[in-house]
């Protein structure tokens, strides 16, 4: 496929975004002291997996300072958990706790819900589509996690 055309599609799946998550922000987030960044944070570890804070910070594209402060704000709020590296005892990594698990897969939760009143207007062989697809996509941004 030429560039132009994965441009357009890329363009049209980040479109959608903002049109999912609608109503789903201040719901979730409404209970929580979290910030955007923070919930970025969390989204990025649960993605990535347990990881240096320098991993994480490059993924992020923030500074290790900036990315201290996250981490030490999610530490105190029992979201991530900072355990010594077994490959290298002199680096601490961070990891997600079961109250961030829990959290996130509540934002899952909603956000499948918003699919679920999208997605009526794709007939069978277009939901079925979609699926191989969505499962294509999904293969390919795990084999990327390192």
């Amino acid at each position: 496929m030429n560039t132009p055309k994965r441009h357009r599609i890329a363009r049209s799946i980040a479109s959608l975004v903002p049109h999912i998550i609608q109503g789903a922000y201040l719901g979730v987030f409404t209970n929580r002291s979290m910030t955007q960044t923070q919930f970025l944070l969390l989204l990025s570890l649960h993605a990535k997996g347990c990881c240096t804070m320098g991993d994480i910070a490059s993924c992020m594209k923030v500074q290790m300072p900036t990315m201290t402060g996250l981490v030490d704000r999610l530490v105190r709020a029992k979201y991530i958990r900072r355990l010594p590296n077994v490959k290298d005892r002199r680096q601490i990594v961070i990891d997600l706790t079961p109250k961030a698990h829990a959290f996130l897969k509540q934002f899952q939760t909603i956000i499948a819900k918003r699919w679920e009143e999208i997605l009526p207007i794709l007939d069978g062989q277009e939901l079925e589509q979609m699926q191989n697809i969505v499962i294509k996509l999904k293969q390919a941004m795990e084999s990327q996690k390192s």
